[in-house]
């Protein structure tokens, strides 16, 4: 990167402090595909190796009830 294109990028970047309210979050464990696949990715990562991959897999066969 040249000087003069660090510069003009440089001018763009704007400071800003933000504050959190609120975090929201989604079980994407099935990622909206048919039971079957789904249980079929469960199996495989419950086979694969790794720490918590039986309870990664476990989720994924029977998923949080997203209205709790």
């Amino acid at each position: 990167m040249t000087p003069d294109v660090l510069d003009r990028m440089m001018r763009q970047i704007v400071p800003f402090r933000m504050t959190v309210e609120s975090v929201d979050s989604t079980w994407k464990l099935g990622q909206n595909k048919p039971e079957a696949v789904r249980l079929a990715a469960a199996d495989h990562v419950a086979s694969s190796v790794g720490q918590d991959r039986a309870a990664l897999a476990d989720l994924m066969r029977a998923p949080p009830d997203p209205a709790r």
